[in-house]
């Protein structure tokens, strides 16, 4: 090779943007996408019932007017999720991460565990919480190791967070009279 790709004018070239945290362009063109999605939905509402497809549900929202550039996802797992599978599939993923949510608190406040299983629930929120300006984790993506990692985290919060037998029992009982 006459020379290596880093030492070649095109390496020098590239530009190192940063959005930051605070200021004016934090979302880099989120609501953006946002907004053409919701615009989108707005102008198709039977789309709300049965959803797009998951095969490529942004083909429809590229085009829309206001969105000046192409994206492969939406940003933002709830719309992601009620762009491809409408509003059924996204009562369903509410329901899930209700579930969930419930028993993370649940596990949160209980001090018979240790402190690394109380703290999972942590994980699991700040991956959520990145999944509604990201949706790197969208269902598409289900042979990232990243993906299998935190839905087995959901899974230990889920049979963690389970109300404890005593508790249980105490609800069977007051049931009973």
């Amino acid at each position: 090779f006459p020379s290596a790709l880093a030492e070649s004018a095109a390496a020098n070239t590239a530009n190192v943007a940063n959005r930051g945290y605070f200021g004016r362009n934090a979302l880099s063109g989120r609501p953006a996408i946002w907004q053409a999605v919701i615009a989108f939905l707005g102008q198709h509402p039977k789309y709300l019932f049965m959803g797009t497809s998951v095969v490529n549900p942004m083909e429809w929202i590229n085009p829309v007017p206001g969105l000046s550039y192409e994206v492969e996802h939406a940003h933002n797992i709830l719309l992601q999720v009620l762009l491809e599978s409408g509003i059924p599939g996204l009562l369903l993923v509410l329901l899930f991460v209700g579930i969930i949510g419930v028993r993370a608190f649940r596990l949160l406040r209980r001090p018979d565990l240790p402190n690394w299983i109380r703290g999972i629930p942590v994980i699991v929120f700040s991956v959520w919480i990145g999944e509604m300006v990201e949706c790197v984790y969208r269902f598409e993506r289900y042979i990232l190791p990243l993906c299998a990692l935190l839905f087995l985290l959901m899974g230990m919060v889920g049979a963690a967070g389970k109300r404890s037998g005593k508790t249980q029992e105490k609800e069977r009982l007051e049931n009973n009279r």
